[in-house]
């Protein structure tokens, strides 16, 4: 919400500073055409005397600055109320009612002024000319009608209710990106800005807006067919664009300074150029004399692209943990189904254990205990979403030392563990490390050859490290435990498919000597 905060008390200086650009340029631009068509009528023989009679009721300062400026005003006054009062008093709802009421007939009154006050004192002028085309002097004009005050007041409604929208739409977004656990998602919120900063921009340098606004929707009556084209293209444009960034660009956004990522970041931004380009060829008949179209279309391809493919991936995640969900409660009504009288079983192997003790069977008894310790585990733990990665190691242990039970001096087995401990607390779904220990002791040990197993956990801020390398022996046909896979890799696959999307990296390579597993996992 800080962040936001900022962001709108940097929004106010940013469009403050275009709209006092775009007045000043549009009253220099309009003085140099001003001088420019009086030393054109004069070149034309038209005398001092007659072109200050034809202007007699024109005062450009009067006539043209004022008028900008009055207009420009109180529209930005129009935008502030919008942008910072009436619709926050919307969001607050009843409590601010007699707030809404207030800001929104502010609202209609400012920009019904800023229409108003602007055409009731603009003069416009054209020059003259005579039926052979001779040029005879100037003709002032007012485009004053209460009609295009009316219409004018509607259209910029309308501009401040699409700003609202998608000002709102990038705040929303900007806060979900905030919440993403993984890295580099605030910078997909910072493209966007940027982007429509760079069209605001461009559109206060080179922008231009109609006379009357009462033209534009005149216009469009008139050219329905096209606008449907150019919405069609643009739609399909959007569609292909947004999935490019989401098959192409949000997979490697861990690693923006990868080749792979500003190959396609800058791909996505070479076909959305190109895209736009085509459309507003088609839109000028390929007359690219007028730049500010392709300026807008560049920027509502970018922008709605990013924005699609970023909520079509928060979909894709979302289903995905549901069936986690689905599936790990399933897995647990298993579970359940097959846990007859658990507390038979730990009774049994407690019974067992004090019959090893009083036996003297050390190695026996604390199997057994090691073997209970892993059942607690499986029936307490393995349900969990989450486990401290301690329990994880914890159970990784009992494993080994269990395994290492069946080997002694005479077989050529050589085990090395470096597990670190880790500094501070990190939660990893449970049974994620064992399947690839326990593949290592199925595949890598052989009682008739030298076998070796080396197992490598490690840390650092951001990532998980997990390496196992073993030798590797074939089954053959009669092997009994041919049949059984435990949990599987690829049962482990899937599940860091669903439970880690983006967030991992699993490298396998096997050869007919060794087996090497190497993950590496965000935590």
């Amino acid at each position: 919400m800080e962040e936001i905060h900022k962001i709108r008390k940097f929004e106010f200086y940013f469009i403050l500073i275009l709209f006092v650009y775009y007045i000043q340029r549009t009253i220099f631009a309009a003085e140099s055409i001003f001088l420019s068509d009086v030393k054109n009528v004069q070149e034309n023989q038209i005398s001092f005397e007659k072109v200050l009679f034809d202007l007699r009721h024109y005062d450009f300062f009067v006539n043209t600055t004022i008028p900008i400026i009055l207009g420009g005003l109180f529209y930005f006054c129009a935008w502030y109320v919008s942008h910072y009062i009436f619709y926050p008093s919307i969001r607050a709802g009843k409590s601010k009612e007699k707030l809404w009421f207030i800001s929104g007939g502010t609202l209609l009154l400012l920009c019904f002024l800023s229409i108003f006050l602007h055409d009731y004192f603009r003069m416009y002028y054209r020059i003259s000319t005579h039926y052979n085309g001779s040029i005879t002097g100037f003709v002032v004009f007012s485009n004053y009608r209460k009609l295009f005050v009316l219409t004018g007041t509607f259209v910029v409604l309308i501009f401040l209710a699409i700003y609202e929208f998608l000002s709102q739409s990038f705040y929303f977004l900007h806060e979900r990106l905030l919440q993403e656990k993984e890295k580099n998602y605030r910078y997909i919120s910072y493209f966007m800005l940027g982007t429509a900063m760079i069209f605001l921009i461009m559109f206060a340098l080179i922008g231009k807006l109609p006379y009357t606004f009462w033209n534009i929707t005149r216009n469009m009556r008139h050219s329905g067919m096209q606008n449907l084209i150019i919405f069609s293209l643009l739609s399909g444009l959007v569609y292909l664009l947004q999935s490019y960034f989401l098959d192409q660009v949000f997979p490697y956004i861990q690693t923006p300074k990868s080749q792979k990522f500003l190959t396609n970041i800058f791909l996505f931004i070479c076909f959305s150029f190109l895209g736009a380009m085509f459309i507003w060829g088609i839109i000028n008949q390929f007359d690219y004399s007028r730049p500010q179209t392709s300026v807008l279309l560049f920027t509502i391809a970018l922008i709605a692209s990013v924005a699609i493919a970023y909520i079509r991936r928060v979909n894709i995640r979302e289903k995905g943990q549901l069936e986690t969900e689905v599936s790990l409660s399933s897995a647990k009504l298993s579970s359940l189904h097959s846990q007859i009288n658990p507390h038979f079983l730990f009774n049994a192997l407690n019974t067992l254990y004090a019959v090893a003790l009083k036996e003297n069977a050390e190695k026996t008894s604390e199997g057994i205990q090691k073997l209970g310790d892993m059942m607690r585990f499986m029936l307490h733990e393995n349900h969990q979403k989450g486990i401290p990665i301690r329990k994880e190691i914890e159970y990784l242990y009992n494993y080994i030392d269990i395994q290492r039970m069946r080997l002694d001096e005479s077989h050529s087995v050589e085990i090395k563990i470096n597990i670190q401990e880790p500094e501070r607390s990190i939660f990893i779904t449970p049974m994620l490390l064992n399947p690839f220990v326990e593949n290592a002791f199925k595949h890598g040990i052989s009682f008739r050859k030298p076998s070796w197993i080396y197992i490598t956990l490690t840390y650092d801020p951001d990532k998980l490290y997990f390496k196992v390398h073993n030798s590797f022996f074939q089954k053959n046909e009669h092997d009994p435990e041919k049949e059984h896979s435990g949990v599987g890799l690829d049962n482990v696959k899937k599940r860091l498919d669903l439970i880690y999307p983006d967030r991992y990296s699993l490298d396998i390579q096997s050869s007919d000597h060794d087996f090497f597993i190497s993950l590496v996992l965000a935590i």
